[in-house]
């Protein structure tokens, strides 16, 4: 007769109940764990640890602290390192709001101040620069000197603070730990991304700075050459749809397309294999600035898609989106004057 299937509340349950040998074991078990993991308060842990150890047998406490010391040094210098690179109070990744560029922000003033009418540089939520100079307008109504000062002050800190992530994730690259798994290394790179964007969601540079790294993993750190070529390309449709604005993404999107497409007709030519991109041709990249041109027209977007048109279907099709780009841009400009007024 097969034994009814435990529930996850009765299994939970079952571990509490343990013999003292087994809680010890048990305990044992966590700290030798936690020790080897750089964090803040290793030094009061190992403390606890080895006063654990010596209340059960001084003998077998001498082993295992003269085994477990080595690791523990080594997370504690990866740890000091770590402090030297970055804080992690000045990361604030579990406090600080996912708000836009601040840049963006003074865009979308610029973008009232023409009366709602968009050329579309295509620079997306993540655009930087700003005439620093303009200070006054012939209407009065620009930017004082004040403004300018402050907007600048935020520029320098949006800057500083990209560059601690920068920091951050290129420090998390090098393997400091010494992790031997090629897939644990990936892993807690990967994560130093996931935090990065919790607080960048809204900054193009931080979703194609993950995204080409995925590009680049070897086979080894993950499960083949496609998973990490297809993970790539997922970073930067995620990243769409949090800035659906951003040519940075779209273009970085249609050159990975374009890349593994002939990367994959290479292989097949050569192994007999598509490299798990089954019937994809560098073409393929054009519908990728296709749908980005139906949700955001922009006279860069249009450029880029002008170049792809031309290599593959010729001179008298570009000619063809350099007429539609004129008739998108000026409907474009015209509606949003008229929602604008």
């Amino acid at each position: 007769q097969v034994p009814p299937a435990l529930s996850e509340q009765e299994r939970n349950a079952s571990l509490l109940v343990m013999t003292p040998q087994q809680h010890m074991l048990w305990l044992r078990s966590i700290y030798q764990k936690l020790v080897c993991h750089p964090m803040t308060g290793l030094d009061q842990l190992w403390l606890e640890y080895e006063a654990f150890e010596r209340q059960q047998s001084e003998a077998l406490a001498a082993a295992l602290i003269q085994e477990l010391q080595p690791k523990y040094q080594h997370a504690r210098n990866v740890y000091l390192e770590r402090n030297r690179v970055f804080s992690v109070q000045d990361l604030q990744w579990k406090a600080r709001l996912a708000v836009p560029p601040v840049s963006s922000s003074k865009d979308e003033e610029k973008h009232a101040e023409n009366g709602g009418v968009v050329v579309g540089s295509g620079t997306g939520s993540g655009a930087s620069g700003v005439d620093g100079k303009k200070k006054t307008d012939d209407t009065g109504g620009g930017t004082s000197e004040e403004d300018m000062q402050e907007y600048n002050s935020k520029l320098q800190e949006e800057f500083d603070y990209l560059t601690l992530w920068k920091k951050r994730c290129a420090f998390e690259r090098t393997n400091p730990e010494r992790l031997t798994s090629p897939q644990e290394l990936a892993h807690r790179v990967r994560q130093a991304y996931k935090e990065m964007l919790c607080v960048l969601t809204l900054y193009p540079e931080a979703w194609h700075m993950w995204s080409m790294w995925e590009d680049t993993l070897p086979s080894s750190a993950g499960t083949s050459r496609g998973s990490s070529e297809n993970r790539a390309i997922a970073v930067l449709q995620l990243g769409q749809g949090y800035i659906p604005d951003s040519t940075l993404l779209v273009q970085a999107h249609a050159q990975l397309v374009e890349i593994h497409a002939s990367r994959a007709g290479v292989n097949k030519s050569d192994e007999g294999s598509n490299g798990g991109h089954a019937g994809s041709k560098p073409s393929d990249s054009l519908k990728v600035l296709e749908k980005y041109l139906e949700r955001a027209p922009t006279s860069l977007g249009f450029c880029l898609y002008q170049r792809l048109v031309r290599r593959y279907k010729g001179v008298e099709a570009a000619r063809a989106v350099f007429a539609k780009a004129r008739r998108v841009l000026t409907q474009h400009g015209q509606g949003a004057t008229g929602s604008s007024s």
